[in-house]
């Protein structure tokens, strides 16, 4: 039975990582598949649907807390919802999940 990000529908995502992902090297991969920077919410709300759309693949215990590693489809604005890494991390004393990073899959061109 596969495991979920615990707390899914409570997941936190700060502004300042939709800016990142949208102004620096793994901006390519995201406006390819139809995001765009003026409009945000639509990568939040892609990033959030992510692992509520599939199970968690590798869970880590740092010293920081647990994180959560997501692999699959990601809906997108054009449609081809590609095959994704999004990372989440649920810090030591909380309960909440904390998006950390995204990115493409190495492993699906």
């Amino acid at each position: 039975m596969p495991a979920w990000l615990p707390e899914v529908h409570q997941a936190q995502i700060h502004f300042n990582k939709i800016i990142y992902l949208m102004t620096t090297g793994k901006a390519r991969f995201f406006t390819t598949h139809g995001f765009d920077l003026r409009h945000p919410e639509v990568l939040d709300g892609a990033l959030r649907a992510h692992p509520a759309r599939n199970p968690v693949n590798r869970e880590v215990v740092t010293i920081h807390g647990t994180k959560y590693e997501v692999i699959c489809s990601m809906p997108s604005p054009d449609g081809r919802d590609p095959c994704t890494v999004s990372v989440w991390i649920i810090d030591n004393g909380q309960t909440t999940p904390r998006f950390v990073t995204a990115y493409a899959n190495p492993m699906k061109p």
